[in-house]
Protein backbone atom coordinates (compact mmCIF):
# COMPACT_ATOMS: atom_id res chain seq x y z
CA UNK A 1 0.00 0.00 0.00
CA UNK A 2 1.75 3.10 -1.20
CA UNK A 3 0.29 5.36 1.49
CA UNK A 4 1.86 3.26 4.23
CA UNK A 5 4.96 2.21 2.35
CA UNK A 6 5.97 5.83 2.03
CA UNK A 7 6.19 6.03 5.81
CA UNK A 8 9.00 3.50 5.86
CA UNK A 9 11.54 5.47 3.85
CA UNK A 10 15.00 4.25 3.08
CA UNK A 11 15.71 3.36 6.73
CA UNK A 12 13.54 0.24 6.60
CA UNK A 13 15.18 -0.92 3.39
CA UNK A 14 18.61 -0.45 4.90
CA UNK A 15 17.53 -2.32 8.03
CA UNK A 16 16.41 -5.25 5.91
CA UNK A 17 19.93 -5.69 4.59
CA UNK A 18 21.27 -5.82 8.19
CA UNK A 19 18.78 -8.43 9.45
CA UNK A 20 20.17 -11.55 11.17
CA UNK A 21 19.86 -15.20 10.11
CA UNK A 22 17.30 -16.34 12.71
CA UNK A 23 13.80 -15.20 11.71
CA UNK A 24 10.34 -15.91 13.02
CA UNK A 25 8.02 -17.39 10.39
CA UNK A 26 4.97 -15.19 9.62
CA UNK A 27 1.43 -16.51 9.54
CA UNK A 28 0.35 -18.02 6.22
CA UNK A 29 -1.83 -15.02 5.32
CA UNK A 30 0.68 -12.38 6.44
CA UNK A 31 2.56 -11.26 3.34
CA UNK A 32 5.12 -8.46 3.36
CA UNK A 33 4.12 -5.24 1.63
CA UNK A 34 6.58 -3.44 -0.69
CA UNK A 35 9.54 -2.07 1.25
CA UNK A 36 8.98 -4.33 4.29
CA UNK A 37 11.02 -7.22 5.68
CA UNK A 38 10.25 -10.42 3.79
CA UNK A 39 9.27 -12.74 5.40
CA UNK A 40 7.33 -10.44 7.69
CA UNK A 41 8.68 -10.43 11.28
CA UNK A 42 6.74 -10.14 14.54
CA UNK A 43 7.57 -8.29 17.74
CA UNK A 44 8.76 -11.62 19.20
CA UNK A 45 11.25 -12.24 16.37
CA UNK A 46 14.53 -13.72 17.62
CA UNK A 47 16.42 -11.03 15.74
CA UNK A 48 16.39 -7.82 17.81
CA UNK A 49 16.49 -5.49 14.81
CA UNK A 50 13.54 -7.20 13.10
CA UNK A 51 11.54 -7.30 16.34
CA UNK A 52 12.08 -3.58 16.95
CA UNK A 53 11.10 -2.81 13.38
CA UNK A 54 7.90 -4.86 13.78
CA UNK A 55 7.04 -2.95 16.97
CA UNK A 56 7.51 0.47 15.35
CA UNK A 57 5.83 -0.56 12.12
CA UNK A 58 2.82 -1.93 13.99
CA UNK A 59 2.41 1.28 15.99
CA UNK A 60 2.50 3.35 12.79
CA UNK A 61 -0.09 1.11 11.11
CA UNK A 62 -2.41 1.37 14.11
CA UNK A 63 -2.28 5.18 14.02
CA UNK A 64 -3.01 5.34 10.31
CA UNK A 65 -5.71 2.63 10.48
CA UNK A 66 -7.56 4.50 13.23
CA UNK A 67 -7.42 7.73 11.24
CA UNK A 68 -8.75 6.09 8.05
CA UNK A 69 -11.68 4.18 9.57
CA UNK A 70 -14.19 6.84 8.51
CA UNK A 71 -12.46 8.06 5.35
CA UNK A 72 -11.50 4.68 3.84
CA UNK A 73 -12.78 1.70 5.88
CA UNK A 74 -11.50 -0.88 3.36
CA UNK A 75 -7.90 0.34 3.55
CA UNK A 76 -8.22 0.85 7.30
CA UNK A 77 -9.29 -2.78 7.77
CA UNK A 78 -6.30 -3.99 5.71
CA UNK A 79 -3.98 -1.97 7.95
CA UNK A 80 -5.53 -3.35 11.14
CA UNK A 81 -5.04 -6.89 9.84
CA UNK A 82 -1.45 -6.16 8.79
CA UNK A 83 -0.68 -4.67 12.21
CA UNK A 84 -2.07 -7.86 13.78
CA UNK A 85 0.39 -9.85 11.64
CA UNK A 86 3.22 -7.98 13.35
CA UNK A 87 1.81 -8.47 16.87
CA UNK A 88 -0.44 -11.57 16.65
CA UNK A 89 -0.58 -12.19 20.42
CA UNK A 90 -1.95 -8.73 21.25
CA UNK A 91 -5.58 -9.20 22.41
CA UNK A 92 -6.37 -5.47 22.30
CA UNK A 93 -5.15 -5.25 18.70
CA UNK A 94 -7.19 -8.34 17.79
CA UNK A 95 -10.31 -6.70 19.27
CA UNK A 96 -9.65 -3.49 17.32
CA UNK A 97 -9.21 -5.43 14.07
CA UNK A 98 -12.43 -7.38 14.72
CA UNK A 99 -14.31 -4.18 15.58
CA UNK A 100 -13.12 -2.58 12.33
CA UNK A 101 -14.16 -5.68 10.37
CA UNK A 102 -17.65 -5.60 11.91
CA UNK A 103 -17.97 -1.88 11.16
CA UNK A 104 -16.87 -2.43 7.55
CA UNK A 105 -19.39 -5.26 7.10
CA UNK A 106 -22.14 -3.07 8.51
CA UNK A 107 -21.29 -0.31 6.03
CA UNK A 108 -21.21 -2.58 2.98
CA UNK A 109 -24.09 -4.95 3.80
CA UNK A 110 -27.62 -3.75 3.02
CA UNK A 111 -30.03 -3.80 5.95
CA UNK A 112 -32.25 -6.85 6.40
CA UNK A 113 -35.87 -6.25 5.55
CA UNK A 114 -38.33 -8.35 7.53
CA UNK A 115 -41.14 -9.33 5.21
CA UNK A 116 -44.48 -10.85 6.05
CA UNK A 117 -44.76 -14.61 5.48
CA UNK A 118 -47.32 -14.13 2.71
CA UNK A 119 -44.89 -11.96 0.76
CA UNK A 120 -42.05 -14.47 0.69
CA UNK A 121 -44.05 -17.41 -0.63
CA UNK A 122 -43.14 -18.42 -4.20
CA UNK A 123 -45.24 -16.64 -6.79
CA UNK A 124 -46.01 -17.84 -10.30
CA UNK A 125 -43.99 -16.14 -13.03
CA UNK A 126 -45.59 -13.18 -14.71
CA UNK A 127 -44.83 -11.77 -18.12
CA UNK A 128 -45.17 -8.30 -16.61
CA UNK A 129 -42.75 -9.00 -13.75
CA UNK A 130 -39.57 -6.87 -13.91
CA UNK A 131 -36.26 -8.68 -14.44
CA UNK A 132 -34.29 -9.60 -11.33
CA UNK A 133 -31.79 -6.97 -10.15
CA UNK A 134 -28.42 -7.26 -11.84
CA UNK A 135 -25.10 -7.71 -10.07
CA UNK A 136 -24.08 -4.19 -8.91
CA UNK A 137 -20.50 -4.96 -9.92
CA UNK A 138 -21.65 -5.20 -13.55
CA UNK A 139 -22.82 -1.60 -13.58
CA UNK A 140 -19.78 0.15 -12.12
CA UNK A 141 -17.79 1.01 -9.02
CA UNK A 142 -20.45 3.35 -7.62
CA UNK A 143 -22.48 0.40 -6.29
CA UNK A 144 -19.70 -2.14 -5.81
CA UNK A 145 -17.20 -1.83 -2.91
CA UNK A 146 -14.93 -4.46 -4.49
CA UNK A 147 -14.62 -2.44 -7.69
CA UNK A 148 -13.89 0.69 -5.69
CA UNK A 149 -11.03 -1.17 -4.02
CA UNK A 150 -9.74 -2.25 -7.45
CA UNK A 151 -9.90 1.35 -8.66
CA UNK A 152 -7.87 2.56 -5.68
CA UNK A 153 -5.24 -0.09 -6.37
CA UNK A 154 -5.14 0.78 -10.06
CA UNK A 155 -4.60 4.46 -9.25
CA UNK A 156 -1.61 3.53 -7.07
CA UNK A 157 -0.28 1.16 -9.73
CA UNK A 158 -0.47 3.87 -12.38
CA UNK A 159 1.44 6.29 -10.14
CA UNK A 160 4.09 3.66 -9.34
CA UNK A 161 4.48 2.81 -13.01
CA UNK A 162 4.97 6.47 -13.90
CA UNK A 163 7.72 6.76 -11.26
CA UNK A 164 9.38 3.49 -12.40
CA UNK A 165 8.67 1.60 -9.15
CA UNK A 166 8.21 -1.61 -11.10
CA UNK A 167 8.70 -4.09 -8.24
CA UNK A 168 5.96 -2.39 -6.24
CA UNK A 169 3.64 -2.60 -9.25
CA UNK A 170 4.17 -6.36 -9.43
CA UNK A 171 3.57 -6.72 -5.68
CA UNK A 172 0.48 -4.52 -5.60
CA UNK A 173 -1.31 -6.19 -8.53
CA UNK A 174 -2.08 -9.41 -6.64
CA UNK A 175 -5.01 -8.07 -4.60
CA UNK A 176 -6.94 -6.37 -7.46
CA UNK A 177 -6.37 -9.43 -9.68
CA UNK A 178 -7.84 -11.69 -7.00
CA UNK A 179 -10.88 -9.42 -6.73
CA UNK A 180 -11.39 -9.33 -10.51
CA UNK A 181 -11.02 -13.12 -10.69
CA UNK A 182 -13.93 -13.40 -8.26
CA UNK A 183 -16.26 -11.08 -10.19
CA UNK A 184 -18.42 -12.03 -13.20
CA UNK A 185 -17.14 -10.86 -16.55
CA UNK A 186 -18.67 -7.60 -17.72
CA UNK A 187 -17.54 -4.50 -19.62
CA UNK A 188 -16.54 -2.72 -16.39
CA UNK A 189 -14.50 -5.65 -15.06
CA UNK A 190 -12.87 -6.27 -18.45
CA UNK A 191 -11.80 -2.63 -18.71
CA UNK A 192 -10.09 -2.87 -15.33
CA UNK A 193 -8.55 -6.22 -16.25
CA UNK A 194 -6.95 -4.67 -19.34
CA UNK A 195 -5.57 -1.78 -17.33
CA UNK A 196 -4.17 -4.07 -14.60
CA UNK A 197 -2.61 -6.66 -16.93
CA UNK A 198 -1.04 -4.02 -19.21
CA UNK A 199 0.55 -2.21 -16.26
CA UNK A 200 1.85 -5.45 -14.74
CA UNK A 201 3.19 -6.66 -18.09
CA UNK A 202 5.03 -3.36 -18.54
CA UNK A 203 6.67 -3.76 -15.12
CA UNK A 204 7.61 -7.38 -15.90
CA UNK A 205 9.20 -6.32 -19.20
CA UNK A 206 11.26 -3.74 -17.31
CA UNK A 207 12.69 -6.58 -15.20
CA UNK A 208 13.28 -8.82 -18.22
CA UNK A 209 10.56 -11.26 -17.15
CA UNK A 210 9.16 -11.84 -20.64
CA UNK A 211 7.26 -15.04 -19.77
CA UNK A 212 5.44 -13.31 -16.90
CA UNK A 213 4.69 -10.34 -19.16
CA UNK A 214 3.30 -12.64 -21.87
CA UNK A 215 1.08 -14.35 -19.28
CA UNK A 216 -0.31 -10.91 -18.34
CA UNK A 217 -0.97 -10.05 -21.96
CA UNK A 218 -2.60 -13.44 -22.52
CA UNK A 219 -5.11 -12.62 -19.76
CA UNK A 220 -5.64 -9.18 -21.29
CA UNK A 221 -6.24 -10.67 -24.75
CA UNK A 222 -8.70 -13.14 -23.28
CA UNK A 223 -10.67 -10.11 -22.06
CA UNK A 224 -10.23 -8.20 -25.33
CA UNK A 225 -8.76 -10.05 -28.34
CA UNK A 226 -8.53 -6.72 -30.21
CA UNK A 227 -6.28 -5.12 -27.60
CA UNK A 228 -3.92 -2.53 -29.08
CA UNK A 229 -1.46 -0.22 -27.32
CA UNK A 230 -0.49 3.23 -28.49
CA UNK A 231 2.95 2.86 -30.14
CA UNK A 232 3.71 6.52 -29.46
CA UNK A 233 3.29 6.03 -25.69
CA UNK A 234 4.45 2.41 -25.29
CA UNK A 235 7.96 0.95 -25.19
CA UNK A 236 8.83 -1.12 -28.29
CA UNK A 237 9.87 -3.95 -25.95
CA UNK A 238 6.37 -4.02 -24.45
CA UNK A 239 4.77 -3.95 -27.91
CA UNK A 240 6.93 -6.91 -29.02
CA UNK A 241 5.88 -8.98 -26.01
CA UNK A 242 2.22 -8.15 -26.70
CA UNK A 243 2.65 -9.30 -30.31
CA UNK A 244 4.26 -12.54 -29.13
CA UNK A 245 1.36 -13.18 -26.75
CA UNK A 246 -1.11 -12.47 -29.56
CA UNK A 247 0.69 -14.83 -31.96
CA UNK A 248 0.70 -17.55 -29.32
CA UNK A 249 -3.00 -17.09 -28.67
CA UNK A 250 -3.77 -17.15 -32.40
CA UNK A 251 -1.81 -20.37 -32.85
CA UNK A 252 -3.57 -21.93 -29.88
CA UNK A 253 -7.02 -21.04 -31.25
CA UNK A 254 -6.23 -22.17 -34.78
CA UNK A 255 -8.17 -25.30 -35.94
Amino acid sequence: MSRVTALLGSAALAAQALAGVVRAEPASDCVAWPGEFDPLPTISDHDYLRAQWARMRGAELVRVAARLETEDPVESQQMWRHALCLDPANPALARDAERAAVALTARTTPPTVHTAVEEVRPKPPSVDAPPPPSDPCRSGAEACPRLREVDRSLARIDALLQSAHFEEVVSLQRRPRAILDGLPSSPVTRARRLRLETATATADVAFGRRDDAKACFSRALAADPKLRLDPAATSPKVLRVLDEARDKQTARNAP
